[in-house]
């Protein structure tokens, strides 16, 4: 028999911009914390590879990302974010490299004897780096990567909601391998069903692959329309 559609799907996360996120951080409400430790740990892995194509060793990157998060809460550098300052992985990837700039100043004039000092975020570097910037690259490269690795996670937990989660074992292949390990075939035959139920089936996959990773690129751009433009922009990096 072939897959029902989960009667849950889309419940589970529903789509929140990072402006949204950044709201009960800005007026320090109640749930403040839950918003920062979700934003922390949804962007934690692509900070920590960029400090590492920035020639930081495994155990310094891990400790400059935690110090980098810190100090950024810390801070109130996200609450002064506006929408109108563009893609948070932006706004990421240059405080984190202002922060690398900073702390290694700050080290080289404790070695002269002084104490530097941390300077303030500079909110016009939300445009970005003018140059091509291989670290750079390989910080959105990671963020593409954390984006599908979510939404598959999400897909899986539907299914597993759904007591469905041997059918998404068998068909996840066919969103992410070109030759899935498991022919069409051999799975109608493992499910007692017809060729054309696992197209129906894959498809449907598919198709709500899109929309969970439609939501969650959306949660990172500042308007809708600014989606396909990001979802083009990290398949095509992916792909160099």
């Amino acid at each position: 028999m072939p897959p029902q559609e989960p009667s849950n799907l889309g419940s589970a996360f529903p789509p929140t911009q990072w402006t949204e996120l950044l709201i009960p951080i800005r007026e320090r409400g109640p749930e403040a914390e839950a918003a920062l430790e979700k934003l922390c740990r949804a962007y934690w892995g692509p900070l920590y590879e960029y400090a590492r194509r920035r020639g930081i060793d495994h155990h310094d990157a891990e400790e400059v990302t935690q110090e980098f998060i810190v100090t950024l809460l810390r801070r109130d550098d996200l609450a002064k974010v506006r929408r109108e300052h563009g893609r948070f992985r932006v706004f990421l990837m240059i405080s984190l490299r202002h922060f690398l700039i900073n702390r290694h100043e700050r080290a080289t004039a404790q070695k002269r004897g002084g104490h530097g000092e941390l300077l303030p975020f500079d909110e016009e570097a939300n445009t970005g780096p003018a140059e091509p910037d291989p670290a750079a690259r390989e910080f959105d490269r990671r963020w593409a990567w954390q984006l599908i690795e979510t939404a598959l996670r999400q897909l899986e937990q539907e299914f597993d909601a759904a007591s469905r989660r041997e059918w998404y074992s068998d068909l996840k292949g066919f969103l992410t391998d070109d030759q899935p390990s498991i022919p069409r075939v051999a799975l109608a035959a493992k499910h007692g069903t017809g060729v054309n139920a696992i197209d129906v089936a894959i498809h449907r996959l598919r198709k709500r692959y899109g929309v969970v990773l439609r939501q969650l690129v959306a949660q990172t751009v500042t308007t809708p329309a600014e989606v396909n433009d990001e979802l083009r922009y990290l398949t095509n990096i992916i792909g160099r």
